[in-house]
């Protein structure tokens, strides 16, 4: 006799899973809750609902809490198998798809994220990653190479501007490492090893020499041409053009130099999501646009694809996206009227905020950037609006530092995304760039 899903109610596709009678959606909730290692915390007190018509947009503490109460096993998923199989591809190549999703663990010093911030969807037909086939060939573990040598990268010039104590001319200086790293003052360079954009470049090689993913051209954010399904080969474009971007900038941040290797490569590959889509969304912001600005002219603009008859599963993530970013980010740099001076120093804020697994030495380089961005953050708003009262600043400073659970839910999302890109090849991304960025574990 067919059975309803002991947690949600749902009555398709009901089978025994980890000791209980469960739908597959709650299936995979459980188990990915589980491999992650998630804390949810309800905000009504353990009282939601828990129906299968809602089943993306329900509390997720409330949901977990239920899969225990019906005797679901967190023993049975089978962690230990997980973590043996990423030790193996830590030493395999990718040739095909591969292994599970990454996902940041936040330490005790990031801020508490309400419910609503992971309120954001996953598409609707994403399924487990692991039921994805694996070919994978055995190589050896590429030597170890030291990425912070002499780069082609424009931040390299900025290390030495961004080192002293002078607040003024760190932000000034930060200000003017946004602005060359857009190349929209200058033709692109014909200096690029490659003419078209390349994906298949090791992040430690990307790091040395960016223009091996493509020119720096123009980001050209103000343009507000359509980006439509048809164009998926222009993801892959601007994948390319904003890593550019992505690595241009970190060049210039001297304390990754007083860091390990392992711990560089963990940090900046967990968040380049965030950082870009940080800058995008203030890009968004700046060009007035009401759905995205992504890079070199293009625009996503929510909906219109739907209503042309083009939709495709890449406007649902847009979709979602945008509107997330334009009611938790953008509408509070419109509320403030956020700066340029102040968006630079938000981002390098963002960049040190957030969880990683790295060393003890590591963290506490961490914890003392942020700190020391976040001291200049209070001393360039103190003296840029003296006419505001102690409580004003302060509030101002509340609103913009209060947005970095913002970025740090827009980089999973966009993260997760990714992943399924790469794994279903989607615009050919599958290559050893975005694997190395979003796959590898460091």
């Amino acid at each position: 006799m067919p059975v309803d899903c002991r947690v949600c109610t749902n009555p398709k596709g009901v089978f025994r899973y980890y000791g209980a009678s469960v739908c597959a959606p709650c299936k995979v909730f459980f188990l990915r809750a589980v491999q992650h290692g998630d804390k949810y915390v309800c905000q009504r007190d353990g009282h939601c609902p828990v129906t299968p018509e809602r089943w993306t947009k329900i509390c997720r503490a409330c949901r977990f809490q239920k899969c225990l109460a019906v005797k679901m096993d967190p023993k049975a998923v089978g962690i230990s198998r997980s973590k043996e199989k990423l030790k193996r591809i830590n030493s395999t190549e990718l040739t095909t798809t591969t292994k599970m999703i990454k996902r940041e663990i936040l330490d005790d010093d990031t801020p508490c994220i309400s419910e609503d911030f992971f309120s954001i969807p996953s598409p609707p037909d994403l399924l487990d990653m692991e039921s994805q086939a694996l070919t994978l060939t055995t190589k050896q573990r590429q030597p170890k190479i030291e990425i912070l040598l002499p780069s082609t990268a424009i931040g390299f010039d900025f290390l030495n501007f961004l080192k002293g104590d002078n607040f003024p001319e760190i932000v000034s200086k930060l200000v003017e490492l946004e602005n060359k790293c857009y190349a929209d003052t200058q033709p692109f360079f014909e200096d690029s090893t490659v003419l078209n954009d390349n994906l298949d470049v090791p992040l430690h090689v990307a790091m040395n020499d960016p223009l091996r993913l493509g020119m720096r051209t123009p980001l050209d954010w103000l343009s507000h041409e359509q980006l439509l399904p048809s164009m998926v080969d222009a993801i892959k474009r601007q994948y390319c053009r904003l890593t550019v971007y992505y690595i241009d900038w970190l060049r210039a941040i001297p304390d990754l130099q007083m860091m390990t290797q392992s711990d560089q490569m963990k940090i900046i590959s967990t968040q380049l999501c965030k950082i870009l889509l940080t800058t995008m969304m203030y890009q968004t912001y700046k060009s007035k646009s009401p759905g995205i600005a992504f890079s070199c002219g293009r625009h996503y603009i929510a909906g219109e694809n739907k209503k042309a008859g083009v939709g495709h599963e890449f406007d649902y993530f847009l979709d979602r996206l945008a509107q997330y970013g334009h009611e938790k980010v953008i509408s509070v740099f419109r509320d403030t009227n956020i700066t340029i001076d102040e968006f630079c120093l938000l981002k390098m804020i963002a960049f040190w905020s957030g969880g990683f697994q790295i060393t003890d030495d590591g963290m506490a380089i961490v914890r003392s950037a942020r700190h020391r961005y976040e001291q200049i953050l209070v001393s360039h708003i103190n003296e840029k609006y003296p006419y505001l009262t102690k409580e004003g600043r302060a509030m101002r400073l509340q609103k913009l530092i209060g947005l970095q659970p913002c970025f740090e839910t827009m980089g999973i999302f966009d993260n997760t995304y990714v992943q399924r890109m790469i794994m279903m090849d989607i615009g050919g991304f599958r290559a050893q760039i975005t694997y190395d960025v979003h796959l590898r574990e460091y």
